[in-house]
């Protein structure tokens, strides 16, 4: 809240309220990203009147976090190279590792798992060298996502593990939040619901109560998913509406995005090709602009779905060879099937056996 945040930096000058500033910047971006930017900018031009090296190799991190929540990928690595250049001629081990870490984190999101993984191992190394356990914890979180995503399921729960062994040690409620959510994603990739559900409460709780609201939204977009799975429809809207209120209040547009196609699940499941089509649509205008490779893959194979159903093999083909495509360049080995699989049907009902 203002009247707090105020409290926090009365009496703060010069190096100190840099760093109190740039904190605070990172600490708000789950509740109010506008904020974000706002202290870092004014730690930027502060530590640039005190020429505060690493407070200004901090406040470009700091700005590539607000440009990574609003889905500026470009000026968010754009400025997380900034500082880690800066963090390097400094030879600050703690910037390095933090800089590594969201690099990483940024190229998993764009799909690109190999210098995903080489940014947060890296990271790792620079944080062990500090004893920087709290980054070491974000970094195994990533890696975790990153064998999520590929449905590496072993993989992911072992880095979740470590990483909430640790989160635990220092108590970092945001990071065990994070986990717990993770967690219950990979249950619920392997539709074990019931675990699934555990995770993602006792995930929602701790996010709460530390008002990360993006997680929050996460967690619900989830839990209407396992509704959907269930075929229990009025709960899976009842949740993914949650979910996209929240997303909207932080203009997270990956949220919007996923939620926009599950709505779009629901409606096509319950016979509502009208309400299906407008919600892809939705997610793949979206995602389209954002480069969100995945969703974007997932709306052109479910327009796909919706026209083939219909009857209009020309068009479906059309969506499905577009989701392959994509599917191949992020090696989406699950959805590679699914669209090589409705592609065949296609070839069948136009009698071309051997396609």
């Amino acid at each position: 809240k203002t009247d707090s945040i105020s409290k926090i930096l009365s009496g703060l000058s010069g190096k100190a309220k840099v760093d109190k500033l740039n904190n605070l910047a990172e600490i708000l971006v789950n509740s109010d990203p506008k904020k974000t930017k706002q202290f870092a900018d004014e730690a930027m031009k502060l530590s640039q009147q005190l020429n505060y090296q690493e407070g200004i190799a901090d406040a470009y991190h700091k700005t590539g976090i607000y440009y990574y929540y609003n889905d500026d990928y470009e000026n968010a690595l754009k400025n997380y190279n900034k500082s880690l250049s800066l963090a390097k001629d400094l030879n600050n081990k703690q910037l390095i590792a933090q800089a590594l870490s969201w690099i990483g984190a940024l190229y998993r999101i764009q799909s690109d798992f190999k210098n995903a993984e080489s940014n947060l191992n890296e990271a790792i190394t620079y944080a062990k060298e500090i004893n920087d356990d709290a980054r070491i914890v974000y970094c195994l979180r990533n890696l975790g996502e990153v064998n999520r995503v590929q449905q590496k399921n072993t993989e992911a729960i072992s880095y979740f593990n470590q990483a909430l062994v640790i989160a635990e040690k220092i108590n970092d409620q945001h990071q065990q939040a994070y986990i717990y959510g993770a967690i219950g994603e990979v249950y619920r990739q392997q539709s074990d619901f019931t675990n699934a559900l555990k995770n993602l409460n006792a995930s929602t709780k701790k996010a709460l109560s530390v008002n990360n609201k993006n997680l929050a939204s996460n967690n619900y977009y989830s839990i209407g998913e396992i509704y959907l799975s269930e075929s229990n429809y009025n709960k899976a809207l009842e949740f993914l509406k949650q979910s996209l209120t929240l997303a909207k209040e932080l203009k997270d547009n990956i949220r919007i995005a996923d939620c926009y196609a599950a709505m779009g699940d629901v409606y096509r499941h319950q016979g509502d090709a009208e309400n299906a089509e407008d919600y892809y649509k939705r997610s793949l205008s979206i995602s389209t602009q954002i480069s969100y490779l995945n969703t974007k893959s997932y709306a052109y194979f479910t327009l796909g779905m919706l026209k083939k159903t219909d009857g209009q093999n020309d068009l479906a083909m059309e969506y499905f060879n577009r989701s392959l495509g994509i599917a191949k360049d992020i090696n989406d080995y699950w959805r590679i099937s699914d669209c090589m699989n409705m592609i065949g049907d296609i070839y069948t009902a136009r009698l071309n056996y051997e396609k």
